[in-house]
């Protein structure tokens, strides 16, 4: 997430600045210190092969009634912006 996107969502939303955290490590090879109430992996999932793991690694560093968000990138969305 860029810092411009950040701090746009801070400032929609009214939020301090230590109201988020991001996270950018080897989820393999991550162990969370505490869950999070909100999670968002962004266009990278498909680049793996055991998927079940990728996405239950996501979810243990989940508390419980949290919420995941993973997007995918769209091969489709140049056309979106009338390019080609």
């Amino acid at each position: 997430m860029s810092n411009d996107v950040t701090e746009k969502l801070l400032k929609t939303y009214n939020l301090p600045i230590d109201a988020i955290e991001i996270i950018e490590t080897d989820l393999f090879n991550y162990v969370p210190t505490q869950q999070f109430d909100l999670m968002l992996s962004s266009d990278f999932i498909e680049h793996f092969e055991n998927i079940p793991l990728l996405i239950q690694k996501h979810v243990d560093c989940l508390v419980g009634g949290s919420k995941l968000l993973i997007t995918l990138p769209n091969p489709t969305g140049y056309k979106w912006l009338g390019t080609t």
